[in-house]
């Protein structure tokens, strides 16, 4: 099978009604299953990161688990944390009564694999992908702190969550000031590749045997009988119905087959084609559990699925054993799906499908040319900014109080950004700019005590997404309140109105 080859469907069952392109319009939306977190703003950490780097081995035995850590790293020994917990370009010496102190912690909880990854156990969040690790149920989340826990407000966290049967491994990093954040979540990212456990993973929901006769010959099914290895490419063990998916070969098919509480679905198979790198079918969860799933090229590093009114859902493939693709699944049911869409590890779209699985494009009429509105009478209020992932596009929020935004002019510019009234030049990173100028609008009450409406930053870190860089504050300046985005190239772009919210979404690189 060719490098970039994935699979055109044979068989995935009956396809749900269409499901439009139109996006939510909600300005936050997040890369899970769950419709309850919200993500946002560098593009978000995925795996294969990174050129390779030599490993070296540990073992945590009170954790029950090994992992493996660059060569040029130190861990610590074990006389005060348990040993293989703490990992750091320095040597590691942690002290009786104080906090771990290093680039990269690894944590074993009692809390239960559903309260760790909930959005309660994070502060904002910007992005959040499920996984598989070691046959295991997985979250990675990147995370903005919010000040109320041990890292100060604004911070950047980056988060791996993974299920055991009776707690949760939770292995974490975060921005220091000696060290690069993004260098330091790929070399997190790859130790989770290289992490086992001493434990068989939780059985929760059995995987199918090949022959579809709902026997295993053992844990997860690692036979190798005429139809090949089978390969856990999901579980979703916290689930209300538990459920797995399997990557099973069938003559010169791969299908995946859904299994739960010891029943499996029907197989949806997929037969090899060189020209499609990404594929997408409807799968038969036993229980009644809505589903998608198929199969995508090595380079593809994450899927994000655009999802009717869940939000954004965001899965990191699963290598398939004797197959030189990867598999992936989300507990989305077809009907809900919009479109589907694999990146590489650098953001970049490759192939956008829709929940059948046909081509299709995200944010087709958009483009670079400006858009306006006329200036409103009264003053218009900013009370925050916010930014999120959306699949296939990254938006950006003006908040407003009262009933409508103020008026608009939105467009790329060349050349320095500068302050209004003092002509200041204002930095902004990115390859390109996208100027928001509002008027009548500020970020303070123009009349009684003044009242300071925005308390937010003037400059948002573009962590998280895929085209922006970041959002700074140009100006308020007799009614015109100015913000500039920084974006990674000059991308289409599109502007809304959705009540007090003015929405600018840009398009993710291709």
């Amino acid at each position: 099978m060719s490098a970039v080859a994935v699979l055109a469907v044979a068989a995935c069952g009956d396809a749900d009604d269409d499901a439009g392109d139109t996006p939510e319009p909600t300005p936050d939306e997040t890369a899970s299953p769950g419709p309850t977190d919200t993500a946002s703003s560098d593009s978000s950490p995925t795996s294969s990161p990174g050129p390779t780097r030599a490993l070296q081995d540990c073992v945590n035995g009170e954790a029950g688990y090994s992992v493996a850590y660059p060569d040029d790293w130190h861990t610590n020994p074990g006389d005060v944390v348990a040993a293989c917990s703490l990992f750091d370009p320095e040597p590691v010496t942690p002290e009786e009564g104080t906090e771990p102190d290093a680039a990269i912690v690894f944590n074993r909880s009692d809390v239960t694999f559903e309260d760790a990854s909930s959005s309660e156990s994070f502060g904002r969040v910007r992005s959040r992908d499920s996984a598989t690790v070691a046959d295991r149920e997985a979250v990675a989340v990147l995370h903005e702190a919010t000040g109320e826990g041990l890292l100060d407000e604004g911070t950047l966290a980056y988060v791996w969550v993974i299920y055991q049967a009776d707690g949760a491994l939770i292995a974490s990093t975060h921005e220091r000031p000696d060290q690069d954040f993004e260098s330091t979540t790929q070399v997190l990212d790859r130790m989770i590749e290289h992490l086992d456990f001493a434990e068989p993973a939780p059985t929760n929901a059995e995987p199918a045997s090949p022959d579809g006769d709902g026997e295993t010959d053992g844990q997860d099914g690692g036979d190798n009988d005429a139809n090949g290895e089978r390969t856990v490419v999901a579980r979703y063990d916290s689930q209300e119905q538990p459920f797995a998916v399997i990557a099973v070969r069938s003559g010169s098919e791969l299908c995946l087959v859904a299994r739960a509480n010891g029943d499996e679905g029907d197989p949806a198979c997929w037969a090899p084609d060189a020209d499609r790198r990404l594929s997408v079918g409807r799968l038969d969860v036993p229980g009644g559990n809505g589903a998608i799933g198929g199969f995508a090229a090595p380079g593809l590093a994450r899927i994000l699925a655009g999802t009717e009114g869940a939000g954004t859902a965001g899965f990191r493939p699963t290598e398939v054993a004797s197959a030189d693709v990867r598999g992936w699944a989300m507990p989305i049911g077809q009907s809900e799906t919009e479109h589907v869409i694999g990146y590489t590890s650098d953001g970049r779209m490759v192939t956008v499908l829709d929940a059948r699985g046909e081509p299709t494009s995200v944010l087709p009429e958009v483009n670079t040319a400006p858009e306006s509105a006329a200036p409103t009478d009264d003053v218009k209020l900013l009370t925050a900014v916010d930014s999120g992932l959306h699949a296939g596009y990254d938006r950006v929020a003006f908040r407003f109080r009262g009933d409508e935004v103020p008026g608009y002019e939105v467009s790329y510019v060349d050349g320095p950004v500068e302050e209004p009234g003092s002509g200041r030049v204002v930095d902004v990173s990115g390859d390109a700019t996208i100027l928001v100028r509002m008027e009548h609008a500020s970020g303070r009450e123009r009349t009684g005590d003044a009242e300071q409406t925005y308390t937010g930053p003037d400059r948002l870190p573009g962590t998280g997404t895929s085209a922006i860089t970041e959002i700074v504050r140009v100006g308020d300046f007799e009614g015109v309140l100015t913000w500039a985005i920084g974006v990674r190239g000059e991308f289409p772009m599109r502007v809304q109105e959705f009540g007090d919210d003015l929405i600018v979404d840009v398009r993710h690189p291709e």
